[in-house]
């Protein structure tokens, strides 16, 4: 159900060990718990096609570390992170997974960017009693494998492209009254799953219906024929889930064909990033939905803090997503740690389960698939400016 929350650049790979004198208070079994280094790896692509989102990445770890690590570290334990280049390749991910739990001896995976390559460390994770948190990695497959899913040891802490579909949709359906729908989306997994997740959730909604369903390659740039179509099946919104070069394409031709104005507009993955919004015609994205995981401008003390922190530390430059995602996961591991009054990963993965764990964007606990219930920003276009919406929930219904 939908609701409304209220309130490279590092050009070596390199560890960061920031010392701290405080032992772990925890006792087991008649013996304290190892007071050396919490070895974290953190792996994203540093090279290759995903390589932009490597770097914020590991910045975000970094800052998060370092600032952790300030403050008496993990249970008294200082954070030492490893760096690992996946190129967005899963065997490099497992081959580079392999040697930070065997060479060295990492307790905790923080990665992958890319869906493919965390879907491929799972298995290793859970071989080796590692624990894995993802941040940044949305297929929902991710989910369904884990927890009770079979993978206890697999965490996500993201909203999968399923809850994007369905926070989206209610949107459109609930607060914008829309009720006929056409439907693109890239034909590759990443869209073809997305639209099985609206449909999947469309049939909670009497009387709203999917009145086409086209998938385009992605050198595609001729829309017309679709949009005509869509057109003349009197929809009232596009179910779009999409790249980010096609944005632009669409709607020139959804403005040529008078489709704009909020007439028909896009819902779900439009990527209206300032710079797609400068190539669309005025008006022609009028009344877009669209849902992020996180914004640099979100009007939250919290958040305001953060951004200025990473700005502090990295040079006056302004942290993405990426960097949000990694950093305020390393917190909720401290926090869940805190809980379990241990570091031991049986005793952190039971912490998960149960808490409930502070963040910039509200609240966070995890449900019985290890998804985080986070929050996403609903955005609005209207002309050139995208609108915060509000930050909205919207829970997984497992098939």
């Amino acid at each position: 159900m939908l609701r409304m929350n209220v309130n490279a650049r590092y050009k070596s790979l390199r560890t960061i060990a920031i010392a701290c004198t405080v032992m772990a208070p925890w006792i087991a079994t008649a013996h304290a718990e190892d007071s050396g280094p919490i070895k974290i790896g953190v792996i994203a692509p540093f090279t290759g096609s995903a390589a932009a989102y490597g770097a914020p990445a590991w910045q975000g770890t970094v800052l998060a570390a370092e600032q952790i690590n300030a403050q008496g570290g993990l249970n008294g334990r200082q954070i030492e992170l490893t760096q690992g280049d996946d190129a967005c390749v899963p065997a490099t991910g497992v081959t580079v997974a392999q040697r930070m739990i065997n060479v060295d001896e990492v307790q905790i995976l923080l990665g992958a960017v890319c869906s493919s390559v965390t879907l491929a460390l799972m298995p290793l994770a859970e071989q080796n009693e590692v624990l894995l948190v993802n941040a940044t990695s949305s297929n929902p497959k991710i989910t369904y494998q884990a927890g009770v899913g079979g993978n206890i040891w697999t965490f996500r802490n993201l909203g999968s492209d399923e809850t994007r579909a369905r926070v989206t949709l209610e949107y459109a359906v609930k607060e914008k009254g829309r009720k006929k729908f056409g439907a693109i989306a890239v034909d590759n997994d990443f869209g073809r799953d997305a639209i099985k997740y609206v449909k999947k959730y469309m049939a909670e909604h009497p009387g709203v219906e999917l009145v086409t369903e086209d998938y385009y390659a992605l050198a595609e740039t001729d829309f017309r024929p679709v949009l005509t179509n869509i057109q003349a099946r009197g929809a009232d919104g596009i179910i779009y889930f999409g790249v980010v070069g096609t944005t632009p394409i669409l709607c020139t031709q959804m403005h040529e064909l008078g489709m704009g104005a909020d007439k028909s507009p896009l819902v779900g993955s439009v990527n209206v990033i300032p710079s797609t919004l400068e190539q669309c015609p005025e008006t022609s994205l009028d009344g877009t939905v669209e849902a992020v995981s996180w914004l640099d401008s979100l009007d939250s003390a919290d958040n305001q803090k953060f951004v200025a922190e990473y700005r502090a530390r990295f040079n006056g430059e302004t942290p993405d997503a990426t960097a949000y995602d990694n950093w305020s996961t390393l917190f909720i591991l401290r926090d869940a740690m805190k809980l379990a009054g241990s570091t031991d990963n049986r005793a952190v993965i039971k912490a998960l389960e149960e808490g409930s764990f502070p963040s910039p964007l509200g609240d966070i606990s995890f449900d019985d698939h290890h998804q985080s219930d986070i929050p996403m920003i609903l955005l609005e276009v209207k002309g050139k400016e995208r609108v915060q919406k509000g930050l909205f929930r919207a829970k997984i219904t497992y098939e």
